[in-house]
């Protein structure tokens, strides 16, 4: 997935209240507060701390034309302070809603359930491979296909922020197939200046392993600890430097060659509203 998907597919859901309990009524309520949360928000800037590497994601507003009358241009911010486009105002880079106003007349309500000691509503949407596609939700990848199949939301009962959202589905490569799911979870929502995100998230992916063959794995398993050897010799400040930069990279990789899977967070460390592009 794009990285620059996870932050902004963080900000789903941000509005208070729920007064029924359809999947279409929840889906429009969401969009309909959206619009006049962000009526005010006319740019911002997330700096965000994503496995010991810093991103800034830069996003403006394109106005006008359906389905949402508020949709944002995305960029990623390089070290050098160049703004490089990675979602259109009609993708769901740029603008996760769009998702939402395309899922909900295909939407059910499954039920309640709890996540993380919280109440939500579940919401989910069967067929959801060809919304995927249309909108880049996930990557196209130049050795390797995903069809996302099913997606589930859950949102708070209280204020129907994004609690957690899973999405599965195949990987297909050389010819072999494998389950993939990914799991999502938000925490810590706060507004700034109108503009409310959570400021901490987890990602959880399964089955990306599936598509390695044993001459692969064996060859990755042997990058692995080749790496690993010559850090351990390495003297004890510059092996420090490369631990900071490496972040939790070689513990994930651990992680899917041993059939786990592999996990990440992400942590907001900075909001700006309306300040422009940076500079």
């Amino acid at each position: 997935m794009p990285r620059l998907l996870l932050p902004l597919l963080c900000a789903l859901l941000i509005a208070p209240g729920a007064g029924a309990q359809s999947a279409q009524d929840l889906l429009r309520d969401a969009l309909s507060r959206y619009e006049a949360e962000m009526a005010g928000v006319e740019n911002y800037t997330l700096r965000q701390s994503v496995m010991g590497t810093e991103t800034v994601t830069y996003a403006e507003r394109a106005e006008g034309g359906a389905p949402l009358d508020y949709r944002y241009t995305a960029y990623a911010v390089t070290p050098g302070g160049e703004l490089v486009e990675v979602g259109a105002a009609d993708g769901a880079a740029s603008n996760p809603y769009l998702v939402l106003d395309r899922i909900t007349e295909h939407a059910r309500y499954a039920g309640t359930s709890d996540v993380d000691g919280t109440e939500t509503h579940a919401v989910a949407v069967d067929n959801f491979g060809e919304v995927a596609r249309d909108l880049a939700v996930m990557p196209e990848q130049a050795d390797a296909e995903f069809d996302v199949e099913t997606l589930t939301l859950y949102l708070d009962t209280d204020g129907l922020r994004a609690r957690k959202m899973t999405m599965e589905g195949t990987m297909e490569r050389d010819g072999r197939t494998s389950p993939v799911t990914i799991e999502t979870r938000f925490f810590d929502y706060r507004t700034v200046d109108g503009f409310t995100t959570p400021f901490r998230l987890t990602m959880e992916v399964q089955g990306m392993d599936g598509g390695m063959d044993p001459e692969e794995r064996e060859e990755t398993r042997r990058q692995l600890e080749e790496a690993q050897r010559q850090m351990e010799s390495m003297p004890a400040e510059q092996r420090a430097m490369m631990e900071r930069m490496m972040g939790d990279r070689l513990e994930q990789l651990q992680q899917m060659l041993a059939g786990d899977g592999f996990a990440f967070e992400m942590e907001v460390t900075d909001v700006q509203v309306n300040a422009g592009r940076p500079r």
